[in-house]
């Protein structure tokens, strides 16, 4: 007996345009858009967050089984997260959603106040603590490898290596 993959998985074409398989039946599902990246929703399997060519940061469930925001029951659902223009985002503990800015400046969507938490410094890359969601880890452009809790005002450095790339699991 094999193993078989779990989850849900997101997909961007060559083309740009976003895709989902659905594996009930052993098909793509394609989306219109032309996205520059695309991150599943960590707690919704229909769902995910996603940039537009334009720079601007969305999340959707495809099927519509979130019911976030009000909308209708099985309707696609859609959810947008104005004010900034990205290039990089990755989601966290509780959805905490994390953007790199296309001017490398690092920021976090505060759903408390529907607005973007804007922080001073630029960063190369930036991956979601899925474990604490006022936290997360980046890369400095230095290559130098940190963990912030925002609210926490606690630091964490990671040296020893310049890295171009992190990601982080439970």
């Amino acid at each position: 007996m094999s193993n078989s993959p779990s989850g849900r998985l997101w997909a961007i074409q060559e083309n740009g345009v976003w895709a989902r398989w659905a594996p009930e039946y052993s098909r793509w599902d394609i989306f219109s858009e032309n996205v520059s990246e695309i991150v599943a929703d960590p707690s919704t399997p229909s769902a995910c967050y996603f940039i537009n060519s334009d720079g601007s940061v969305h999340w959707r469930d495809v099927d519509g089984n979130a019911n976030k925001g009000g909308f209708a029951k099985y309707a696609p659902t859609n959810e947008g997260f104005p004010g900034i223009t990205a290039k990089a985002i990755s989601v966290g503990g509780n959805n905490r959603l994390w953007a790199i800015q296309e001017n490398g400046v690092w920021a976090r969507w505060a759903p408390e106040h529907s607005r973007w938490d804007i922080f001073s410094e630029k960063v190369s890359e930036i991956a979601a603590d899925p474990s604490v969601p006022s936290a997360s880890y980046f890369i400095n452009p230095d290559g130098s490898v940190h963990w912030r809790d925002v609210d926490g005002n606690v630091n964490q450095n990671f040296p020893g290596i310049t890295a171009k790339a992190i990601s982080v699991g439970k």
